[in-house]
């Protein structure tokens, strides 16, 4: 499956809540880890989280740039808005992620997410 497809399902799957703990698996990409950081965790990602949350139906979403930590690894903040259709409680839940990011050269990458939901 191409990126577009696997994007597509992942999304459909969450809107839906059709999904087990892992949403793709053994699947092999067609990318550098270059290729891979620019279309979906570079600030100006095409495909990047903000765009995620935005076509979630979230909004609101604000997301800082990687900045270099002292570890020497890179680390963002998305903070958003999540509507919540029920019929009574709040309108919306407010969150917020941190995201570490270390990068193994060409070999690959890891990306540690903490959320807090508030509220």
């Amino acid at each position: 499956k191409n990126v577009e497809e696997l994007m597509s399902a992942g999304i459909e799957a969450m809107i839906k809540r059709e999904y087990s703990q892992k949403i793709a698996t053994n699947v092999s990409l067609d990318f550098t880890v270059d290729e891979f950081f620019n279309t979906f965790l570079a600030d100006d990602a095409p495909c990047s989280l903000p765009f995620h949350h935005e076509k979630c139906g979230d909004y609101d979403i604000k997301c800082t740039n990687w900045v270099k930590i002292d570890t020497g690894e890179f680390q963002r903040r998305i903070s958003y808005k999540h509507p919540i259709h029920a019929p009574m409680g709040p309108p919306f839940g407010t969150a917020e992620k941190t995201q570490v990011m270390k990068r193994f050269g060409d070999h690959g990458l890891i990306i540690v997410t903490k959320t807090w939901i508030k509220g």
